[in-house]
């Protein structure tokens, strides 16, 4: 598969009309026990300059940035922001794909109106999108922890608490990476290259599945009005409980 590296706002494309794919036989995913529509492209990731063939050129721990800084990992800017090494795996391209998802939606809830008294959480999230400075950004992962948003916000925190799950493993593969390096040991580099590729495909399961978990609920808002207009009541009933509890 292709490690693509720079998974953000301006390299995903959505067609204006799906594409229709003849030559993709599979309808279904396995991990999921259902069928989906894997013949028509809504979609894809523009922008290789970044990317590798995960099979043919495995990626190797490195102090050099690939990506677009505000929707990098947590884990990989934490590790650039203290000049460590780092390995750009699969799982930290899945959780961009969350940080693109939050940028969507700061984006528009900044551009409604009614949504005035959550101001300070947009403006900060908004801050921290377009920032260059790594510690200002890595803050962005604490303001969403504690973020309240009733559509998307359970999924957001499933797929968020998925990646910051596989941090050990991943310290761990990094450190054999290492050793095996330092000891030109070919061997341990492929258990550990071997292990790596398992995980990642676990974790792109987990991710799936929790995105269909929650698809449902998601369905139920026709556009972003709707999606605008849910969190503006949810806003309001949690400030009127914060009046009543200091009443």
């Amino acid at each position: 598969g292709v490690l693509h590296r720079d998974v953000s706002n301006g390299n995903i494309l959505r067609l204006w009309e799906p594409i229709e794919r003849p030559h993709s036989r599979s309808t279904s995913l396995p991990e999921l026990g259902k069928d989906v529509n894997l013949t028509s492209c809504r979609g894809f990731l523009a922008d290789l300059d970044h990317s590798i063939e995960w099979c043919k050129v495995p990626p190797t721990l490195s102090r050099n940035r690939s990506g677009t800084l505000p929707f990098v990992s947590m884990r990989l800017i934490n590790a650039w922001a203290r000049n460590r090494p780092a390995l750009h795996t699969a799982v930290d391209d899945l959780e961009s794909f969350m940080w693109v998802l939050v940028w969507s939606l700061v984006r528009i809830f900044k551009k409604a109106e009614k949504i005035t008294d959550d101001s300070a959480t947009i403006n900060l999230l908004a801050r921290a999108f377009s920032s260059c400075d790594s510690f200002v950004i890595l803050g962005k992962g604490v303001i969403v922890e504690f973020w309240r948003e009733r559509v998307f916000g359970d999924l957001i925190q499933e797929w968020l608490r998925i990646s910051s799950g596989s941090h050990r493993f991943l310290a761990q593969v990094e450190k054999s990476l290492s050793a095996s390096e330092s000891r030109n040991d070919a061997d341990l580099q492929k258990r550990a290259w071997d292990g790596l590729e398992k995980y990642c495909g676990e974790v792109y399961i987990k991710f799936i599945r929790a995105g269909y978990a929650h698809l449902e609920n998601i369905r139920g808002y026709g556009d972003w009005g709707a999606v605008i207009d849910e969190y503006s009541r949810f806003k309001a009933v949690l400030n009127n409980d914060r009046v009543r509890l200091v009443l």
